[in-house]
């Protein structure tokens, strides 16, 4: 791992503990391992369960003074407000037959009512 990667793991890890999400003695020892195996410092966290995404999200968010919402309800975002996000994502769409199948144009604010009104169920998808 690159001395800049390990120095924001070691950056973040600061950040986890001073905002009470995990002990300094917890994070201390993996700091090794994130240099050892290359792994990204959040990974390990979740993975020993000593912190869930949610906490590092809200931990991040509070040092950076931004509020947080654990769940964002899509619907409620009014369109115009909506259009105004660069938004491009690709998606699953499920045919009539009932298969699933990638969606070759991404959805942007203005291609997503017509999807929406297509009658598939729609998920996000990687790119």
């Amino acid at each position: 791992m690159s001395t800049a990667a390990v120095a924001h793991s070691e950056y973040l890890g600061e950040i986890l503990v001073r905002r009470g999400v995990v002990p300094a003695d917890r994070v201390l020892p993996l700091f090794e391992a994130v240099k050892e195996r290359g792994q990204a410092l959040t990974d390990l966290l979740v993975q020993q369960k000593l912190a869930d995404e949610r906490q590092i999200a809200q931990a991040l968010a509070d040092e950076c003074g931004l509020g947080f919402m654990a769940k964002i309800d899509l619907e409620a975002i009014p369109d115009d407000v909506a259009g105004r996000l660069p938004v491009a994502r690709r998606v699953l769409v499920r045919d009539p037959a009932g298969t699933d199948q990638a969606d070759p144009q991404p959805i942007t604010h203005r291609r997503l009512p017509a999807v929406r009104t297509s009658g598939w169920p729609y998920r996000p998808g990687r790119p």
